[in-house]
């Protein structure tokens, strides 16, 4: 019997025999491997991720990697790179790289808006097809366009993301160069915080509707202890509740188009089931007041002025111009970063599964499949295989076996880092370092951390946002349970999104196992003040939900308190 390649993904399943005889580490990009991918979500998220990087990086020259490479393993996704190992090559690169990255900076505020146009242009076209009532033919050729859009907003969402996290990289370059200053010192962090995005829009938007409930005395039925339908019926029932349930399904109508997670589309959107939004209107309830990052925005803008100020009278005046123009590039960076998950992420991945769930609704109906949502334990091309022809045609051996299997990887511990190196240190040194590729540096795996000379530290990490904070740790793993959060609690996680955010008003502070100063992590509590440190290895293991806990953003360090 000839052995099977591949199943899941084709062509991106991981062979360990073959992968790292190629590549010899491979990087688990924690943010996006949990809930783990369906073949569905595999399948979209392998291919046009890895053409988005491909793309982004021959468009800004990046000089030492030309792009990742992708495999999903047990439902996760592991990255390696296309290293660049002719130095004459990478020498040309360096002299295109800056240049470039300026360049496309400069057009960048005007380039964005543009872009967020075409992307709901694009989201409201598909979203206007009447999925139950197109033929086969015409369910394939939208199945055409699904491929068509992802291709298209991740050409989008790597444009604007190589470009500001380069710019981002190029600016802690010069302050090293001035003054030894990293993205990790206070300075540096204080020169890119207080600015608003849309996912902070949104959350305020849901801060709004919160002191509308509280307001208008529906507070205790948010509260209780009920499932979202029937606390929904309950605020139906009078006049003053039935306003505010048409302005809270208007916000979903506009805003609801997301999931828990932003790389799945396996998940109910906030549309189709509003409880994660009710989840974080009790935070907001919860933690009376104004709007976090309202208040902590004018203080942030300030020392941000007063930073610059300083720094700027010791910038030698023929560098003052680069200085100033790197600057306002890498302040796109925390921005874009937050804005390009809702539209490129959320919002597309919504779109998508709308549409993936009308072709599963026509499976059932000709018994290839049980239930609409078994297409996303399909990939596209066994859909494609059936959709036109569908009578007679049974996948449920396959929907069934790979069900079963998805389930049983959640059970499974996740490797952040698989190599053929002898230790970790060597692949991070031979393998990531070298590449000097900051999206993966930044923002997915951060820089492995520095052990100070700290004898009371009990762990290590990344400073991420400045501050000490001290109180009982809360470990969340999963987005779904951060209902267990309590105020004044420091959540230790593997990794934040932007599903997270409604908790970082109630947090004392913030750890995770994963990410760098310009993951999702850094970025909010930045925002917020709240004291945090990223890429903290095995927090989620050696802290103990319970335990009294402080952490130091400007060290990097945890202590586990007596």
């Amino acid at each position: 019997m000839a052995e099977r390649l591949w199943d899941y993904n084709p062509g991106y399943d991981w062979d360990e025999e073959h992968d790292l005889k190629d590549h010899p580490t491979w990087i688990c990009d924690q943010v996006h491997s949990w809930p783990r991918l369906m073949p569905m979500d595999a399948w979209f998220w392998e291919r046009y991720c890895t053409y988005g990087d491909v793309y982004g990086y021959d468009l800004i020259c990046l000089p030492r990697v030309k792009g990742m490479i992708r495999r999903v393993r047990n439902g996760a996704d592991y990255l390696a790179f296309k290293v660049i190992s002719d130095e004459k090559e990478v020498e040309q690169r360096e002299i295109k790289f800056k240049e470039t990255v300026l360049s496309l900076s400069t057009e960048f505020p005007q380039w964005w808006p543009r872009a967020k146009e075409e992307l709901m242009e694009m989201f409201t076209r598909l979203k206007k097809v009447d999925l139950d009532a197109a033929s086969n033919i015409e369910l394939l050729d939208h199945l055409y366009d699904l491929m068509d859009l992802d291709r298209r907003v991740w050409k989008i969402h790597s444009k604007g993301l190589k470009t500001v996290i380069a710019a981002w990289s190029l600016f802690e370059n010069l302050c090293k160069e001035l003054w030894g200053l990293t993205d990790t010192s206070p300075e540096f962090r204080r020169l890119m915080s207080g600015y608003d995005n849309k996912m902070l829009q949104v959350d305020k938007r849901l801060w709004q509707l919160a002191k509308s409930a509280d307001s208008k005395g529906l507070a205790d039925i948010i509260m209780a202890d009920i499932d979202t339908t029937t606390a929904l019926q309950k605020i139906e029932q009078s006049p003053t509740g039935r306003d505010w349930l048409k302005d809270f399904n208007d916000f979903l109508n506009e805003d609801g188009w997301r999931m828990a997670h932003a790389h799945v589309f396996h998940e109910p959107t906030w549309l189709e089931d509003p409880t994660p939004a009710i989840g974080r209107l009790k935070y907001f309830i919860q933690n009376a007041g104004e709007f976090g990052a309202d208040i902590e925005r004018p203080r942030l803008t300030k020392e941000r002025e007063e930073t610059l100020a300083g720094l700027l009278s010791k910038v030698p005046n023929e560098r003052k111009g680069e200085f100033l123009k790197l600057l306002a590039s890498a302040q796109l960076a925390g921005v874009f970063q937050e804005e390009h998950t809702y539209y490129c992420e959320f919002y597309c991945h919504a779109v998508i599964r709308r549409s993936l769930l009308g072709i599963g609704r026509r499976l059932v109906k000709t018994e290839v499949i049980d239930r609409p949502d078994d297409v996303f334990t399909l990939n596209p091309e066994e859909v494609e295989r059936v959709i036109t022809g569908p009578d007679g045609c049974d996948l449920r051996y396959i929907t069934v076996r790979r069900r079963r299997e998805w389930e049983e990887w959640h059970k499974m511990d996740l490797p952040p880092v698989i190599t053929s190196r002898s230790s970790i240190p060597e692949a991070f040194e031979k393998d990531i370092m070298v590449t000097r590729e900051p999206t993966t540096l930044k923002v997915i795996a951060g820089v492995l951390p520095e052990v100070t000379p700290d004898p009371e530290a009990d762990l290590y990490g990344v400073p991420a946002s400045s501050g000490v904070a001290e109180g009982l740790a809360r470990v969340v793993i999963r987005a779904e349970d951060i209902i267990t959060i309590q105020v004044g609690d420091i959540l230790v996680a593997p990794s934040t999104t932007p599903t997270w955010t409604a908790v970082f008003t109630v947090v004392a502070g913030l750890v995770t196992e994963a990410g760098g100063t310009l993951s999702h992590s850094a970025i909010v509590a930045r925002e917020y003040r709240l004291p945090a440190v990223v890429n903290c290895p095995e927090a989620t293991k050696k802290i103990r939900t319970g335990q009294r806990i402080r952490v130091d953003g400007d060290k990097g360090t945890v202590y586990i308190l007596p």
